[in-house]
């Protein structure tokens, strides 16, 4: 989307097409995020409960109000038998990154100079981040829990 129009002196239309990339980019952040923690909240069973800083959580507790680490960390692992952390930690990462762009888009604040200091950073984030590569480790993620749960599709290809 950006690249197609750099190569205009139309700065009006670099501005548009920079805007349209920081939406799209934004929305497929958080949505990307709110669909891995549909997913988790998806794999809590009936029965489940686990016990976590003294703090007693069944399937209701732990769907409203367990914090996302505690669930991907903790009480996935304990109700599908393996540890997507402990077998694929540098993916796991890249799901923490993911987390924290989402948090960086949805907790914007902070001025500095008049200007709104987290969006630059974010304007940076947005460019340097593999969006591709987020897909592909959110459909491994899903999958390694759900077999098969996202196949490729060719689409009429």
């Amino acid at each position: 989307l950006l690249e197609s129009n750099l190569t205009t002196n139309n700065y009006s239309d670099l501005s548009h097409a920079f805007y349209d990339f920081f939406q799209l980019s934004s929305d497929y952040i958080i949505n990307l995020f709110t669909s891995i923690e549909a997913y988790n909240n998806s794999l809590i069973t009936d029965n489940f409960s686990i016990k976590i800083k003294g703090k007693y959580y069944d399937k209701a507790r732990t769907q409203r109000s367990m914090d996302f680490l505690n669930k991907i960390k903790k009480a996935i692992p304990q109700i599908m038998n393996k540890s997507f952390l402990k077998e694929n930690p540098t993916e796991y990462e890249f799901l923490l990154e993911i987390k924290h762009l989402r948090d960086n888009v949805v907790h914007t604040k902070n001025m500095q100079s008049g200007f709104p200091a987290s969006y630059r950073e974010l304007y940076k984030s947005y460019l340097n981040f593999d969006f591709k590569k987020s897909y592909e480790i959110t459909k491994h993620y899903f999958n390694f829990y759900r077999e098969s749960w996202i196949e490729n599709c060719n689409c009429g290809r």
